[in-house]
């Protein structure tokens, strides 16, 4: 379970089977005649014409993430602890695991909780995919400083790993003051009614605060996903220095 080529796989697996979820349901919006100017992603579970493929598609990606994060976060620990890293920084990479797991957690939660129905299960879960995605590149980004003083090659990931977490980070800040512009602070989901109604129709979705939270939604989510698929560099250097030695 936590060779190299396990661990690697796994990442792949989780990335990948969440990317092709999200661009499946995009295009099935974008056939269907849908406003392509934009949809959260959780409107393609609101939409009849995408929530079985939205359903399936995340609820497989969630078990990956869950097993990923695991793996991701034991083979880290392991090097960590091996390689003699001080104890801050594997509490880091450990805690950096369970937010993973948690965000796939709530992934598959998700698949099944349309937000035009279970609203407030829904953000709950929502919250828990999203801050557990963020905290997980953001505990590697900050223990990538201790790996590369032992294994100087991952230099290299340092800075697309800050630049993938502050933007994730800032995305996920202007999505919420989007999204406030449209429900209130503090929120009123009543104010969401007309909205789902014209998701279900989807030819023209008719609010540009819901249209430009929905967009730094998905920038959050790929970046998140960018983040992640890092760990496939950082794998192959640590596998090559383990065969060298």
């Amino acid at each position: 379970m936590l060779t190299p080529r396990s661990v690697r796989r796994s990442v792949i697996a989780m990335t990948l089977a969440t990317g092709f979820t999200m661009f499946s349901v995009y295009a099935i919006w974008l056939n269907d005649g849908c406003d392509p100017w934009m949809p959260f992603i959780s409107d393609t579970d609101v939409y009849p014409g995408t929530d079985l493929v939205f359903t399936m598609g995340f609820a497989i990606s969630g078990i990956l993430i869950i097993i990923g994060g695991w793996q991701v976060g034991n083979f880290r620990h392991n090097w960590m602890t091996t390689s003699g890293i001080e104890q801050k920084w594997v509490s880091i990479n450990r805690f950096g695991m369970y937010s993973a797991i948690i965000a796939g957690l709530g992934l598959l939660m998700i698949a099944d909780t349309p937000w035009d129905e279970h609203i407030y299960l829904h953000m709950i879960e929502a919250f828990l995919i999203f801050v557990g995605g963020i905290l997980f590149i953001i505990c590697l980004t900050l223990t990538t400083e201790p790996m590369a003083q032992i294994e100087p090659e991952l230099e290299q990931l340092k800075k697309p790993r800050l630049m993938y977490s502050i933007i994730a980070v800032a995305s996920a800040s202007l999505m919420k003051l989007n999204y406030s512009r449209m429900v209130g602070t503090p929120p009123n989901f009543s104010h969401l009614n007309p909205y789902f109604s014209n998701v279900k129709q989807c030819t023209n979705l008719g609010y540009e605060a819901m249209a430009e939270a929905a967009i730094f939604e998905w920038i959050m989510v790929i970046f998140i996903g960018a983040g992640a698929f890092t760990m496939i560099k950082e794998i192959k250097i640590l596998e090559n220095t383990s065969e060298e030695e």
